[in-house]
């Protein structure tokens, strides 16, 4: 029996995984690493990854998305406790 790579993504899946781990997505061991070899491999992908992380550090800085590495301001429903005020207040 001989030896065989495991698929890989191709570029469309590989830009999903991209947006999917900068929104805070978890990727498993397969995934992290499938993703490494393709962005090794291709130099559109690579830019692509570059963008989107750039997209995310300057909307994360404008305040417009909230940031993902801070999970103890969250509950179980995502929303931190300034804005589920925000809510109360508009509801009453």
């Amino acid at each position: 029996m001989a030896f065989r790579l495991p698929k890989l993504f191709n570029c469309h899946v590989a830009s999903e995984m991209t947006s999917r781990r900068l929104s805070g997505g978890k990727l498993g061991l397969y995934d992290r690493f499938a993703l490494g070899f393709h962005l090794l491999i291709c130099a559109g992908c690579r830019f692509v990854d570059q963008q989107l992380a750039l997209i995310d550090a300057v909307a994360r800085r404008a305040g417009a998305v909230p940031p993902t590495d801070h999970p103890t301001e969250r509950d179980a429903d995502g929303l931190p406790e300034d804005a589920k005020e925000r809510i109360r207040k508009v509801i009453r």
